[in-house]
């Protein structure tokens, strides 16, 4: 048989062979990304839920209570992802869930959030989701309408 002849039989006989199972350490790869596009999804979704009841608390006041139970848990979903460095990929809602915690903090005041928003720190939020917190989290104010009218 001529070269060209036996090249294509060799290369039709691989293509019916089975290909080689994955190593072991493809194998613990492949184990890897599965758990962390497992705890990424859940991560993700406990985070999108805590972040939208929170956003969209129209009308709704947020007491100190419910702010420091708030950022446990958002702080117990950033500590998860922090925990492995991969797993940040895994999560696309960590910017908004860290704009978020850094609007509700314990320390947090109109003046310091003015800045935060001039700086961009809070970017991952909408004006309007964060014109939303302001009014849940502060009282009526002089100093609160003139964070509100800044958010555009």
């Amino acid at each position: 048989p001529s070269p060209s002849s036996s090249s294509s039989a060799a290369a039709s006989a691989s293509r019916s062979s089975p290909p080689p199972p994955p190593s072991p350490s493809e194998c613990i790869l492949m184990e890897n990304d599965m758990r962390l596009r497992i705890v990424g999804a859940f991560v993700e979704r406990v985070g999108v839920v805590l972040v939208d009841g929170i956003v969209k608390k129209k009308d709704k006041d947020i007491s100190q209570e419910c702010a420091r139970r708030l950022r446990e848990l958002l702080n117990m979903v950033l500590d998860v992802v922090k925990s492995d460095e991969d797993l940040a990929y895994h999560v696309p809602s960590l910017p908004r869930i860290e704009a978020v915690l850094l609007v509700l903090g314990e320390h947090q005041t109109l003046s310091s959030l003015a800045s935060d928003v001039s700086h961009g720190r809070v970017s991952a939020l909408t004006p309007d989701e964060l014109r939303d917190m302001v009014k849940a989290i502060w009282a009526p104010s002089a100093n609160r309408e003139r964070v509100l009218s800044s958010l555009v």
